[in-house]
């Protein structure tokens, strides 16, 4: 089975399982998750699935049945999606990787204790009556993707596997939909919940799913001075978020000097004397930071625009264009556009290439530093790079990595970094 779930049917899915939810549905809302894009409903790619000819037959004629879905990794929008088949279990490719594993067994677990004493959360519903057990099931899955995405985890939500247990023999006399949650414990993002319905019962778990936090302003007196010395104009190219947003922030406090930001899409609203702000997408508009540097030149540039980075091993051939695109082909093209004015270049690499130097991001990565290191060498330009470990932005958090130091933190931390940043 080839398929694949479009925008347009992930907006009307939307609607139809009223799953509010804008990881689903808003692309700002996408790009600053930590998944850097919009992403499908997972309980409508399963339900899509069940639309096989082998699966409808499963789940409208089987007195009994099991089954699991394991959601591995996220689901893109437009893109192609293969089925493959080993005995039970039925493998969801996306890209070349496994995204969605799912076993069928004859026989289950039915829960008659389906309830959970203790609850964090408690939801009851009342469905008309629904005779077809495909449409059920179909709603059903809905029903939880609304539950998990409106109300409990709620906006920061992902499920991560749903087991639906389905037992002709066990009839539920009540009429009501219910669910009850309760989570493991306050210090994992962990969440176990059951749903039950007629002779459904549906076991599924869900994550609280990290975001970026704010971070919190403070550096060190001495720290401030040497920013406030700071004499050159600087131009922060992605400004709006991450370590680029930190370092535009402490530079706020020197109000001898013209601070340049550009964004792209998180629009900086922010209205201040010393400082201007530019939307430039660096994949489209880079005449207009050439303008920039002749106008308001000697400028500091510091380069910090980003995509979602993975830290696999190997990445897909278009997630790798795009890493070298951002990482090393734009900066060069930049310095190279502007090599005849007074400028320097900072640049920001990884600790990744001291831990995994085989993978596809620490090679673009020490390819970047070592082309740029050279280019600004032969154009007498003063170049400088610190590998960071992860810190607090959208391109490093994830769900291994929820809370990671922030980039005060980690300067107030090693204050000998400072020079070669500033």
């Amino acid at each position: 089975m080839l398929f694949k779930i479009t925008e347009y049917e992930g907006l009307n899915y939307s609607k139809v399982s009223k799953d509010k939810n804008k990881i689903h549905t808003d692309k700002l809302a996408g790009y600053n998750s930590i998944f850097g894009k919009k992403i499908c409903h997972g309980t409508f790619v399963v339900s899509k699935i069940f639309k096989n000819k082998e699966f409808r037959k499963i789940i409208s004629s089987k007195k009994e049945f099991n089954i699991y879905i394991n959601f591995l990794d996220f689901i893109e929008y437009d893109k192609n999606l293969l089925i493959k088949k080993a005995k039970n279990k039925f493998h969801v490719i996306q890209n070349k990787k496994k995204k969605i594993n799912i076993t069928v067994r004859k026989k289950n677990n039915f829960l008659i204790n389906r309830i959970y004493k203790k609850k964090d959360s408690y939801f009851k519903i009342k469905l008309k009556d629904l005779k077809n057990r495909y449409d059920l099931i179909f709603t059903l899955l809905a029903n939880i993707s609304s539950y998990v995405g409106n109300r409990y985890p709620g906006k920061y939500s992902i499920i991560s596997s749903i087991n639906i247990n389905f037992n002709c023999e066990y009839l539920e006399s009540q009429k009501n939909l219910i669910i009850s949650s309760y989570k493991l414990s306050n210090r994992l993002p962990l969440i176990r919940n059951i749903l039950s319905y007629q002779n459904f019962n549906i076991e599924f778990e869900t994550l609280e799913r990290p975001f970026v936090k704010k971070n919190k302003f403070f550096i060190k007196e001495s720290l401030k001075k040497k920013i406030k010395d700071f004499k050159n104009n600087i131009l922060i190219i992605g400004g709006s978020s991450g370590i680029g947003n930190d370092i535009f922030n402490m530079f706020k406090i020197n109000k001898k000097i013209l601070k340049i930001v550009t964004f792209n899409k998180n629009k900086i609203n922010l209205k201040d004397q010393n400082s201007l702000f530019y939307k430039v997408d660096v994949f489209k508009n880079l005449e207009i930071i050439e303008d920039i540097v002749k106008k308001h030149g000697p400028v500091k540039i510091f380069y910090f625009p980003a995509t979602k980075i993975s830290f696999d091993r190997r990445v897909n051939d278009e997630q790798l264009r795009e890493y070298k695109k951002i990482f090393i082909n734009i900066p060069l093209k930049i310095i190279e556009a502007n090599k005849n004015q007074i400028i320097s270049l900072f640049y920001p690499s990884t600790t990744n290439i001291n831990e995994d130097s085989k993978s596809d991001y620490s090679k673009v990565k020490r390819l970047a530093e070592i082309s740029l290191k050279k280019l600004c060498t032969k154009n007498k330009i003063i170049y400088k790079s610190i590998r960071f470990p992860a810190l607090n932005s959208k391109q490093s958090i994830s769900l291994l990595n929820p809370t990671q130091q922030s980039f005060f933190e980690y300067i107030n931390k090693n204050p000998k970094l400072f020079n070669k940043i500033f």
